[in-house]
Protein backbone atom coordinates (compact mmCIF):
# COMPACT_ATOMS: atom_id res chain seq x y z
CA UNK A 1 0.00 0.00 0.00
CA UNK A 2 2.74 2.52 0.95
CA UNK A 3 6.40 2.98 -0.06
CA UNK A 4 7.81 5.02 2.74
CA UNK A 5 7.02 8.06 4.80
CA UNK A 6 8.34 11.52 5.58
CA UNK A 7 8.15 13.54 8.81
CA UNK A 8 7.37 17.27 8.70
CA UNK A 9 8.03 18.06 12.38
CA UNK A 10 4.40 17.52 13.37
CA UNK A 11 3.03 14.70 11.23
CA UNK A 12 4.13 11.57 9.43
CA UNK A 13 3.04 11.46 5.78
CA UNK A 14 2.77 7.95 4.31
CA UNK A 15 3.54 7.74 0.58
CA UNK A 16 1.06 5.77 -1.56
CA UNK A 17 2.26 3.06 -3.91
CA UNK A 18 -1.08 1.34 -4.46
CA UNK A 19 -3.04 3.09 -1.69
CA UNK A 20 -5.60 5.58 -2.98
CA UNK A 21 -4.57 8.38 -0.60
CA UNK A 22 -1.63 9.96 1.10
CA UNK A 23 -2.20 9.37 4.84
CA UNK A 24 -1.11 11.95 7.40
CA UNK A 25 -0.63 10.84 11.02
CA UNK A 26 -0.53 13.43 13.80
CA UNK A 27 2.45 12.49 16.03
CA UNK A 28 0.72 13.79 19.20
CA UNK A 29 -2.76 12.32 18.79
CA UNK A 30 -2.23 9.45 16.34
CA UNK A 31 -5.19 10.79 14.33
CA UNK A 32 -5.01 9.79 10.66
CA UNK A 33 -6.23 11.95 7.80
CA UNK A 34 -6.52 10.88 4.16
CA UNK A 35 -5.38 13.33 1.48
CA UNK A 36 -6.83 12.23 -1.84
CA UNK A 37 -7.91 15.38 -3.67
CA UNK A 38 -5.41 14.85 -6.48
CA UNK A 39 -4.75 17.72 -8.91
CA UNK A 40 -7.06 18.05 -11.90
CA UNK A 41 -5.97 15.80 -14.75
CA UNK A 42 -3.77 13.60 -12.55
CA UNK A 43 -4.55 9.88 -12.40
CA UNK A 44 -2.94 7.90 -9.62
CA UNK A 45 -2.23 4.38 -10.85
CA UNK A 46 -0.45 1.40 -9.29
CA UNK A 47 3.04 1.76 -7.81
CA UNK A 48 2.62 5.50 -8.23
CA UNK A 49 5.29 6.87 -5.87
CA UNK A 50 8.50 5.68 -4.20
CA UNK A 51 9.27 7.97 -1.34
CA UNK A 52 8.86 11.63 -0.53
CA UNK A 53 10.92 14.64 0.48
CA UNK A 54 10.02 17.45 2.90
CA UNK A 55 11.40 20.92 2.08
CA UNK A 56 10.29 22.75 5.22
CA UNK A 57 6.74 23.46 4.05
CA UNK A 58 5.85 21.10 1.22
CA UNK A 59 5.92 17.33 0.84
CA UNK A 60 7.12 16.22 -2.61
CA UNK A 61 6.01 12.77 -3.78
CA UNK A 62 8.65 11.07 -5.96
CA UNK A 63 7.09 9.28 -8.98
CA UNK A 64 7.80 5.68 -9.86
CA UNK A 65 4.93 5.06 -12.30
CA UNK A 66 2.99 8.29 -11.71
CA UNK A 67 3.23 10.76 -14.60
CA UNK A 68 3.91 13.73 -12.30
CA UNK A 69 5.76 14.94 -9.24
CA UNK A 70 3.13 15.94 -6.65
CA UNK A 71 3.70 18.76 -4.15
CA UNK A 72 1.49 18.81 -1.03
CA UNK A 73 1.10 21.84 1.23
CA UNK A 74 1.45 20.48 4.78
CA UNK A 75 -0.87 23.23 6.11
CA UNK A 76 -3.95 22.35 4.08
CA UNK A 77 -3.19 19.19 2.06
CA UNK A 78 -3.60 21.03 -1.25
CA UNK A 79 -1.79 19.25 -4.08
CA UNK A 80 -0.04 20.63 -7.16
CA UNK A 81 1.23 18.50 -10.04
CA UNK A 82 4.46 19.04 -12.03
CA UNK A 83 4.91 17.05 -15.24
CA UNK A 84 6.92 19.28 -17.57
CA UNK A 85 9.88 16.92 -17.85
CA UNK A 86 13.27 18.14 -19.13
CA UNK A 87 13.76 18.28 -22.89
CA UNK A 88 14.92 14.92 -24.22
CA UNK A 89 14.03 13.10 -21.00
CA UNK A 90 11.74 10.07 -21.26
CA UNK A 91 10.32 9.17 -17.85
CA UNK A 92 8.96 5.67 -18.44
CA UNK A 93 7.88 3.26 -15.71
CA UNK A 94 9.59 2.68 -12.36
CA UNK A 95 11.47 5.90 -13.08
CA UNK A 96 12.69 7.02 -9.65
CA UNK A 97 13.36 5.42 -6.28
CA UNK A 98 13.38 8.19 -3.70
CA UNK A 99 14.87 11.65 -3.59
CA UNK A 100 16.82 14.12 -1.48
CA UNK A 101 16.49 17.81 -0.61
CA UNK A 102 19.61 20.00 -0.65
CA UNK A 103 18.04 23.17 0.75
CA UNK A 104 16.99 24.57 -2.64
CA UNK A 105 16.06 21.65 -4.89
CA UNK A 106 14.62 18.16 -4.86
CA UNK A 107 16.89 15.60 -6.53
CA UNK A 108 15.07 12.47 -7.76
CA UNK A 109 17.19 9.29 -7.73
CA UNK A 110 16.88 7.16 -10.89
CA UNK A 111 15.71 3.59 -10.79
CA UNK A 112 14.92 2.95 -14.47
CA UNK A 113 15.13 6.61 -15.56
CA UNK A 114 18.29 7.46 -17.49
CA UNK A 115 18.96 10.64 -15.50
CA UNK A 116 18.93 12.24 -12.09
CA UNK A 117 16.25 14.95 -12.24
CA UNK A 118 16.48 18.13 -10.15
CA UNK A 119 13.25 19.99 -9.32
CA UNK A 120 13.46 23.67 -8.37
CA UNK A 121 11.13 24.04 -5.35
CA UNK A 122 10.25 27.65 -6.24
CA UNK A 123 8.64 26.88 -9.60
CA UNK A 124 8.79 23.12 -10.28
CA UNK A 125 11.25 23.55 -13.18
CA UNK A 126 13.06 20.27 -13.90
CA UNK A 127 16.61 19.71 -15.12
CA UNK A 128 18.19 16.34 -15.92
CA UNK A 129 21.74 15.17 -15.27
CA UNK A 130 23.15 12.04 -16.90
CA UNK A 131 26.88 12.61 -17.27
CA UNK A 132 27.61 9.27 -15.61
CA UNK A 133 31.18 8.54 -14.51
CA UNK A 134 33.53 6.89 -17.00
CA UNK A 135 33.11 3.12 -16.98
CA UNK A 136 29.72 3.21 -15.25
CA UNK A 137 26.80 1.54 -17.03
CA UNK A 138 23.43 2.48 -15.54
CA UNK A 139 21.03 -0.44 -15.96
CA UNK A 140 17.50 -1.07 -14.72
CA UNK A 141 16.61 -0.57 -11.07
CA UNK A 142 20.03 1.01 -10.65
CA UNK A 143 19.56 2.90 -7.38
CA UNK A 144 17.28 2.65 -4.35
CA UNK A 145 17.34 6.06 -2.73
CA UNK A 146 19.99 8.60 -1.98
CA UNK A 147 21.55 10.58 0.84
CA UNK A 148 22.64 14.24 0.93
CA UNK A 149 25.68 15.05 3.09
CA UNK A 150 25.63 18.85 2.69
CA UNK A 151 27.55 18.82 -0.59
CA UNK A 152 27.22 15.45 -2.32
CA UNK A 153 24.28 13.21 -3.16
CA UNK A 154 25.19 9.58 -2.58
CA UNK A 155 23.09 7.28 -4.79
CA UNK A 156 22.56 3.90 -3.11
CA UNK A 157 22.96 0.93 -5.47
CA UNK A 158 20.23 -1.63 -5.90
CA UNK A 159 21.51 -3.18 -9.15
CA UNK A 160 24.21 -0.61 -9.94
CA UNK A 161 27.76 -1.89 -9.63
CA UNK A 162 28.89 1.01 -7.44
CA UNK A 163 27.84 3.94 -5.30
CA UNK A 164 27.70 7.09 -7.45
CA UNK A 165 28.05 10.60 -6.02
CA UNK A 166 26.77 13.81 -7.56
CA UNK A 167 28.34 17.09 -6.43
CA UNK A 168 25.42 19.52 -6.16
CA UNK A 169 27.41 22.66 -7.08
CA UNK A 170 29.46 21.41 -10.03
CA UNK A 171 26.97 18.66 -11.05
CA UNK A 172 29.89 16.25 -11.53
CA UNK A 173 29.33 12.55 -10.92
CA UNK A 174 31.92 10.09 -9.63
CA UNK A 175 32.08 6.42 -8.71
CA UNK A 176 32.83 5.67 -5.10
CA UNK A 177 35.78 3.61 -3.92
CA UNK A 178 35.94 -0.18 -4.41
CA UNK A 179 33.77 -2.44 -2.26
CA UNK A 180 35.26 -3.74 0.99
CA UNK A 181 37.18 -6.99 0.86
CA UNK A 182 34.86 -9.97 0.92
CA UNK A 183 31.79 -8.01 -0.29
CA UNK A 184 29.91 -9.73 -3.09
CA UNK A 185 27.59 -7.45 -5.02
CA UNK A 186 24.24 -9.14 -5.59
CA UNK A 187 21.01 -8.20 -7.32
CA UNK A 188 18.90 -5.70 -5.34
CA UNK A 189 21.85 -5.26 -2.99
CA UNK A 190 20.71 -2.25 -0.95
CA UNK A 191 17.40 -0.47 -0.31
CA UNK A 192 18.34 2.98 0.99
CA UNK A 193 20.85 4.64 3.27
CA UNK A 194 21.24 7.33 5.94
CA UNK A 195 23.81 10.04 6.70
CA UNK A 196 25.10 10.33 10.27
Amino acid sequence: AFTGAVFDGECVWMVPANAHSVVRIDKNTGEMTACSEWPEGFRKGNLAFTGAVFDGRFIWLIPANADSVIKIDKKNGKMVSYSKWPEGFSKGGHAFAGGVFDGASIWMIPSYADSVVRVDITNGHMTSYNQWPEGFAKGGYAFAGGVFDGRFIWMIPANADSVVTLETLTREMARDHPWPEGHSNVEYAFAGGVFD
